[in-house]
């Protein structure tokens, strides 16, 4: 699902279908309102393992008559007339290798050349080798059977965003735009910094790797789901860069994210010296580059940047010039900090 939404392959319509009926499927799960890797099975039982279905011993006269000429060295019949593979063929290379040698039984030859890849089905019927696509298949921690993996979890907020973003680009799409944006909102509120301890079952905002069906978030540690969440803070809070510019377009903030009272903001130049910024209501701070970025909600959109010589240079609109962009991109010191002053009427 996220290969081919990150692909670009899906129409905008195609996209929204994909990550509706994603939630109504299997892999959805309702008690963290997230998504398995795999969907929950329950794993046959050993005893259950290398029964051949009877219909298709049934159907091969080569094994029939071995087990009449009582030679059991590629299949044997139990005592409850179940029928099994021998356990010295570990592969679909060794009962090739035994189905060779009996070509030199002149009873058996014909019959071989006959049903040689017959065998070959019945033994991967069996078995289902083919079928197996690591650990995720085979027990129930890990990236395994019911467990959320989250570093995929972030990787599907990541593919919707940029579906997102492509919808955004048609303004005649408003409904499908904020279809998708309430897609957006759905799947972070399941990621794990938006929950609360009792219900992820460890610090929501530490990265973990998964969380089983039976238990809570598991294997803490710098996952790489950290690098889609950081990609996707940076288009969330509206920074896009295109043409060696920066861009400003938060349409994914919520308005509740923006200060209710006057707060400061601490932070590290680039000489690694503490600051500190006074943030009115109504505001949102963060760095990028290393450089302060004050949002504002106004009654007009424009940026105002604060100089260290004390000068300030106002833009309208929310595009940066270039030579401003390049300026915060090598981290050259000259812009003390960024006032981006955001249409109210957007939130």
């Amino acid at each position: 699902q996220v290969a081919v939404l990150s692909s670009g392959f899906l129409t905008i319509d195609e996209s929204i279908k994909l990550l509706t009926a994603l939630k109504q499927s299997r892999l959805y799960r309702e008690d963290q309102n997230s998504y398995m890797l795999y969907p929950d099975i329950v794993l046959p039982l050993f005893i259950n393992k290398n029964n051949i279905e009877p219909d298709l011993v049934e159907r091969s006269v080569l094994l029939k008559l071995m087990l009449n000429n009582d030679q059991n060295n590629i299949i044997y019949k139990d005592l409850n007339e179940g029928y099994h593979f021998q356990n010295d063929i570990i592969n679909a290379e060794t009962l090739k290798k035994k189905l060779y040698e009996l070509e030199n039984n002149p009873e058996y030859k014909q019959y071989v050349n006959d049903e040689f890849n017959f065998i070959l089905d019945i033994y991967e019927k069996t078995f289902g080798h083919r079928e197996f696509t690591g650990r995720a298949t085979t027990f129930y921690k890990y990236e395994g059977l019911g467990s959320i993996y989250w570093h995929m979890v972030s990787k599907l907020l990541l593919a919707a965003q940029e579906v997102y973003f492509s919808a955004e680009a048609n303004p005649g799409e408003k409904e499908k735009i904020q279809k998708l944006k309430k897609i957006c909102y759905d799947i972070k509120d399941g990621i794990e910094t938006e929950n609360s301890p009792a219900k992820f079952g460890a610090f929501p905002t530490d990265p973990y790797s998964h969380t089983p069906s039976f238990a809570g978030a598991q294997q803490p540690g710098m996952t790489g789901k950290v690098k889609e969440d950081i990609i996707y803070r940076i288009r969330e809070i509206g920074i896009k860069v295109h043409s060696g510019k920066i861009i400003i377009n938060p349409s994914l903030l919520k308005a509740e994210e923006f200060t209710k009272k006057t707060e400061t903001f601490f932070y590290y130049d680039l000489s690694g010296l503490e600051q500190k910024i006074q943030c009115g209501d109504k505001s949102i701070a963060f760095t990028f580059c290393q450089v302060p970025f004050v949002y504002k909600l106004s009654v007009c959109s424009k940026i105002i940047a604060h100089m260290q010589n004390g000068i300030t240079v106002k833009v309208d609109g929310l595009e940066f010039e270039e030579n401003m962009s390049q300026s915060i991109f090598n981290r050259e010191g000259k812009i003390r900090y960024v006032e981006v002053f955001i249409d109210k009427k957007k939130f």
